[in-house]
C-alpha cells in the first residue's frame, strides 16, 4: 500500500480482513494458530473473531473450538457472483435483443424482440 492509501487505513479492518483471508483456504484453525499466523496477540484475535462471529462471518465448531468462515461469507460471494454474471450477460442480451431479424426466446419460451430487452432474461437464439 502506498502513502496515499495509508491515510485511509483502518487498522481494525485490516486485522479483521487478515483473519478472513487466513480462513479462506477452508482449513479450520484454533485461536492460537490464527493469532500466530496473523501475528496478533491471542486476546486481540479473540476479540476480532468474536465480532466477526456475531455477524456470522466466522463460525466456531462446538466440539473442537476451531474457527472457520461463516455463512455470511457465502452470502456475500453469492451476491457478488450473481451481480457479476448479470453485468457480464447484459451487453450480450441487449445485443441479441437489438437484432430485429432474429428474435430470441427465454427459457420459458417467451419470444422477445428488440423492443423488450430485460436484465432478467436468459435467452437462447430462436431456430
Amino acid at each position: 500500500m502506498g502513502p496515499k492509501e495509508d491515510r485511509y487505513n483502518v487498522r481494525v479492518l485490516d486485522r479483521a480482513f487478515t483473519l478472513l483471508r487466513l480462513l479462506s483456504d477452508g482449513t479450520p484453525r484454533s485461536l492460537v494458530g490464527i493469532a500466530a499466523e496473523a501475528q496478533l496477540t491471542p486476546s486481540t484475535t479473540f476479540r476480532l473473531l468474536a465480532a466477526l462471529k456475531s455477524y456470522k462471518y466466522i463460525s466456531r465448531h462446538a466440539g473442537t473450538g476451531e474457527y472457520s468462515l461463516g455463512i455470511s461469507c457465502l452470502e456475500l460471494s453469492r451476491a457478488y457472483l450473481s451481480s457479476s454474471i448479470s453485468d457480464l450477460a447484459l451487453p450480450h442480451l441487449v445485443r441479441c435483443a437489438m437484432r430485429p431479424e432474429r428474435p430470441f426466446t427465454s427459457r420459458r419460451s417467451t419470444t422477445w424482440t428488440s423492443s423488450t430487452p430485460t436484465r432478467r432474461l436468459a435467452c437462447t437464439p430462436s431456430a
